[in-house]
């Protein structure tokens, strides 16, 4: 399933992070991190059927569909 390989690749960005931990590669973990950020965010929309194919379209569609969503629904 898609959704899972996006879970998958998000592990394997977290699972280098020890690595570069390891031998002080500190920015790859910066960037390692928002990897893992992103493919569980895209895998979240994906189960909600929504597609994008940039990272604004990501941002874009995380926001109007679970950020502002959750603002309107506490309130």
């Amino acid at each position: 399933m898609v959704i899972n390989a996006w879970f998958k690749k998000a592990d394997r960005h977290i699972n280098v992070c020890g690595v570069c931990f390891e031998i002080g590669d500190y920015d790859y973990i910066v960037n390692s991190c928002f990897l893992a950020m992103f493919s569980v965010i895209k895998a979240l929309l994906i189960s909600k059927n929504l597609e994008c194919k940039t990272h604004e379209g990501l941002i874009y569609l995380f926001k109007i569909n679970f950020v502002d969503y959750s603002k309107n629904f506490l309130m």
